[in-house]
């Protein structure tokens, strides 16, 4: 008995320490799309109707903006519901017609990664994915009329959450939680088109939220009673040690000890630097981020290009391509051969 208690343990220290890539997040968060467009737009036969409607469109135009954009495939689908909306939202047969066209919703969807738990972890690699991206698409944009105002971001990641997330006690609890101004997000997040610092919080202030839902999640762990008899007895609430708190947190000190201060609470700079690094492709940022936050002095840019559709292109070259230049080489050598005689 206790060398199974032990190799539990082992397992779910195994478990908490597992790296979890950049390339998996953004395929279960390619997953959860996919199946969220299939299975919690359309909750019966009938049209979305008039709120629902400019709820999902919303939702479509932020991820088109703010999801990376060499994500073509996933490109294509948004592109396409967007430009034809009226009929997307006309029926469940409508909408499913535009994701066929597209290899980023395949039949493969519910093949989540081992690191991922499924729709709804993998809908949460999205929502912080599209958080990263509001801050690049602020950043890049031409001019301050471009901007996302994160405040606005943040109500449309909401209403999406009330109108289609698939989890009845995730939806009541997010909402419950932003309605009372959960995070202080009522505070920090604002209208403005100039501030990069603010646009920063829409990013720390989701992952908050996750790092609040987990904590919480142990505690009603706890709470659970062992014994039968226990059912009828009343459950006081459950309290934990700041360590088992801090353990329940990403990221954990041992994967970024530098978000970490030393009296137990976060450098939100380096934090955010460690979420871009973690849920945005690699770029010319990404070293110095990873140097400030990691204290790494090299950085590997496979990343760059995270798309399948783009790694095809790039990757897979024609053969009557590839043997051009074989081609050309012989024909070179017989020239100057002839030439020789």
């Amino acid at each position: 008995k206790n060398k199974n208690k032990n190799k539990n343990k082992s397992a779910q220290k195994m478990q908490q320490h597992d790296p979890y890539s950049k390339r998996q997040r953004f395929q279960d968060a390619h997953r959860s799309f996919a199946y969220a467009m299939r299975n919690s737009i359309f909750m019966d036969s009938q049209p979305l109707d008039d709120v629902s409607g400019d709820v999902f469109s919303d939702w479509i135009r932020l991820l088109r903006k703010s999801l990376p954009q060499h994500w073509k495939s996933l490109h294509r689908v948004l592109w396409n519901v967007d430009q034809h909306m009226d009929n997307a939202t006309k029926s469940e047969e409508s909408l499913l017609a535009f994701l066929e066209s597209s290899s980023s919703t395949n039949n493969n969807d519910e093949d989540w990664s081992s690191s991922c738990s499924g729709y709804t972890c993998g809908l949460w690699q999205l929502f912080h994915i599209m958080t990263l991206g509001v801050y690049e698409w602020n950043r890049l944009s031409p001019n301050p009329h471009a901007v996302l105002p994160v405040r606005k971001v943040a109500d449309t990641l909401r209403d999406y959450i009330v109108h289609f997330f698939a989890c009845d006690d995730c939806r009541r609890n997010f909402v419950s939680d932003y309605n009372a101004c959960g995070q202080d997000h009522c505070t920090r997040l604002g209208s403005s088109r100039t501030d990069a610092e603010e646009w920063k919080q829409l990013a720390l202030w989701l992952w908050q939220t996750h790092n609040a839902i987990n904590v919480r999640l142990l505690k009603e762990r706890q709470q659970q009673p062992q014994q039968p008899q226990q059912q009828q007895q009343q459950q006081q609430p459950s309290s934990l040690s700041p360590e088992e708190e801090r353990n329940a947190q990403w990221p954990s000190r041992t994967d970024c000890p530098r978000c970490w201060n030393d009296d137990g609470t976060w450098d939100d700079e380096i934090v955010f630097q460690y979420l871009r690094i973690q849920y945005w492709p690699d770029d010319a940022h990404t070293k110095e981020y990873r140097k400030e936050a990691l204290g790494e002095t090299t950085t590997d840019t496979t990343l760059l290009m995270e798309d399948d559709d783009v790694k095809r292109e790039v990757n897979s070259v024609p053969l009557s391509l590839s043997l051009i230049p074989i081609g050309t080489i012989l024909c070179v050598g017989l020239v100057w051969r002839a030439m020789k005689m």
